[in-house]
């Protein structure tokens, strides 16, 4: 049998609150239990019309609410997190819902340069507005927005220096090992005392 999971990113209905996305993930997930659904995957994003910038703390809230689904993250951004805040965390969860955790872990780290370089390159002021939208399966397309004052804004810049700090990345490989040695307790400062699998 093959086992099914459900992948969250927690929207945020137009005219909704954060709230109210949590409360229908925490639905959503009981539904799937129900259905027979084996593991409910909560997305990370940041800064968007999205409640799931903290997955751990909306797992807890999730893992709270049902009884047998396993409940993870797909992915933790340890471009934004050190190795012993995730391994404490998840650890914490796993400990508090024996067999139910999962975590997966991600990188995002280095784009946000090339994030502000494809919004400054949307178009031209002068370009002139289309009338006739294009129509895909019935679904009117709008016109590409042109963002370029969004990421000027001072929000945006708040948002990309929080998310992505200037300087290095750390080592994804370097974390990833870190959180797994933490996790399974063979962590030392001058490094992991035997070699992750």
């Amino acid at each position: 049998m093959t086992e099914l999971g459900v992948l969250d990113l927690v929207p945020i209905r137009a005219g909704g609150t954060a709230r109210e996305a949590l409360d229908d993930t925490v639905d959503l997930a009981r539904r799937a239990e129900e259905f027979g659904y084996r593991r409910y995957w909560l997305a990370e994003h940041h800064f968007a019309a999205l409640a799931s910038s903290a997955p751990a703390v909306v797992a807890a809230h999730v893992l709270a609410a049902t009884s047998t689904i396993r409940v993870g993250a797909g992915a933790v951004q340890l471009s934004q997190r050190v190795a012993s805040r995730v391994a404490e965390e998840w650890g914490t969860l796993a400990v508090l819902h024996p067999g139910r955790v999962d975590v997966g872990l991600g990188r995002s780290a280095g784009r946000a340069g090339q994030y502000r370089d494809a919004l400054r390159r949307q178009g031209t002021p002068d370009t002139p507005a289309k009338v006739d939208h294009p129509v895909v399966d019935g679904v009117v397309l709008p016109e590409p927005r042109d963002l370029r004052g969004l990421v000027d804004s001072p929000r945006t810049a708040t948002a990309l220096a929080v998310v992505s700090p200037p300087g290095d990345a750390p080592d994804y490989e370097t974390q990833v090992r870190s959180v797994l040695h933490l996790i399974a307790g063979t962590f030392t400062p001058q490094g992991s005392t035997n070699r992750c699998i």
